[in-house]
């Protein structure tokens, strides 16, 4: 499915680590941006988690914000704050 859509995952090589502010920065961009960036962040988050196996740390997040045109001074405020973190904890109980 991920090939069909264009994304090369590469599960093998993937470097697992806490996701969870990369969903938080997901959150934002659809509260505060158009669905085009919303939809560009999702494929470059996966790209880089799962094409580059890159951990998702904030200089990543920061950088990818800031590459899709999101800001990268935004996305800090974000990132430096418990902003949708409720959210994603609950999102995170219901996938259990």
């Amino acid at each position: 499915m991920a090939k069909a859509a264009g994304t090369d995952m590469k599960f093998r090589t993937a470097v697992f680590c806490n996701t969870r502010d990369a969903h938080r920065l997901m959150k934002f961009a659809y509260a505060d941006y158009d669905n085009q960036i919303a939809l560009d962040l999702n494929f470059a988050l996966f790209a880089a988690y799962f094409t580059k196996n890159l951990i998702l740390d904030d200089a990543n997040l920061l950088k990818i914000a800031a590459d899709i045109g999101m800001g990268e001074q935004l996305a800090a405020r974000v990132l430096n704050s418990d902003t949708y973190r409720a959210d994603v904890i609950g999102d995170e109980r219901e996938a259990r």
